[in-house]
């Protein structure tokens, strides 16, 4: 039973770095006081590991934390572990359990806002033989897919984005490829009804893996639903 401090059940346990600032992200199912173990004290705790203090816990708090996580705290875990240092301040700052203010002495680039419906509608239509809009595609696929990888919980060092523009009669391709699981944004070969491809794999030099499954552009909309069906698919 992994434990980070006095949190203990542990499920997921993340570092974030924005300049010279280090923080920590923990998914908790019970605090440990003394010795007592208590499982009502549960959820998403954030600490400030420069200054080894609680920055705020207990939330999106359930009643209990014994039978592990709900698929609520899972998707807000992750929301968090994505957010770039101006998200992450403001989460923190305006939170109700918050037990001091948060601020970035060092200044850190805001991340632009990206806009997913954009790159939705963008993949929605054919973008062979235009070169602007395959362009676009391509550009704006790489942006998605690092958001998507952000949101599975990934370091820059746990995936790869590759990009390959391919001949003038297809769309090009952008790969995000895991340890463990192989997402493709391509039109090519009559797919662009289809969606995009996502499907299990056995390392990052596995490039065959597991059954093909053909995601509809519009759930790359609702990240965290999106990320739950990732990884729900059996390993191959």
């Amino acid at each position: 039973m992994k434990s980070v401090g006095q949190y203990t059940m542990v499920s997921s346990d993340k570092g974030l770095k924005f300049g010279n600032r280090t923080f920590r992200v923990v998914l908790y199912g019970a605090y440990n006081a003394f010795g007592l173990i208590g499982t009502e004290n549960n959820g998403i705790a954030v600490l400030d590991e420069d200054r080894s203090q609680v920055v705020l816990d207990c939330h999106c708090q359930q009643d209990t934390g014994s039978f592990g996580p709900s698929e609520a705290q899972v998707a807000d875990f992750r929301r968090i572990c994505s957010m770039d240092g101006q998200e992450f301040v403001e989460f923190c700052n305006s939170h109700p359990r918050s037990r001091g203010q948060v601020e970035l002495k060092s200044k850190v680039r805001r991340v632009p806002k990206f806009d997913a419906g954009r790159f939705v509608n963008i993949a929605s239509t054919p973008v062979a033989y235009n070169e602007a809009a395959k362009g676009e595609f391509l550009r704006t696929g790489k942006q998605m897919a690092i958001r998507l990888a952000s949101a599975l919980g990934l370091n820059e060092d746990q995936y790869e984005v590759r990009v390959n523009r391919g001949g003038p009669a297809v769309s090009g391709e952008v790969t995000l490829h895991t340890d463990t699981h192989y997402i493709q944004f391509s039109q090519s070969s009559g797919i662009l009804q289809k969606g995009f491809l996502v499907r299990t794999c056995k390392g990052r030099k596995d490039y065959t893996g597991g059954r093909n499954y053909f995601v509809k552009w519009e759930n790359l909309l609702d990240l965290g639903r999106l990320c739950e069906f990732i990884l729900s698919l059996s390993c191959v």
